[in-house]
């Protein structure tokens, strides 16, 4: 039974892409590579397309902040108010 699904081939794309675009927006695109891969990191754990535990330590962490964020705000307050020096 043959199927109709093109081949994977990244390479002419890819030569195509560097050979369409100006230099200096490859050059800006290389710069913003390990900044555009934290984000897509970050994107794929929030979306649980990543590894199940990324997403869990991220919520677990969500969860934290919002639970310890007043009682943490209410003992700032408090030194705060005493005028407490460190």
């Amino acid at each position: 039974m043959a199927t109709n699904q093109p081949t994977l081939d990244h390479s002419v794309p890819l030569i195509n892409f560097v050979n369409a675009v100006p230099v200096p927006l490859t050059t800006v695109l290389v710069g913003l590579a390990p900044y555009i891969s934290r984000i897509r990191q970050a994107a794929e754990i929030i979306s649980w397309r990543s590894s199940w535990a990324d997403s869990w330590f991220i919520l677990a962490a969500w969860w934290a902040l919002c639970l310890l964020a007043e009682l943490g705000l209410r003992y700032v307050t408090i030194i705060q108010r005493e005028g407490v020096a460190f």
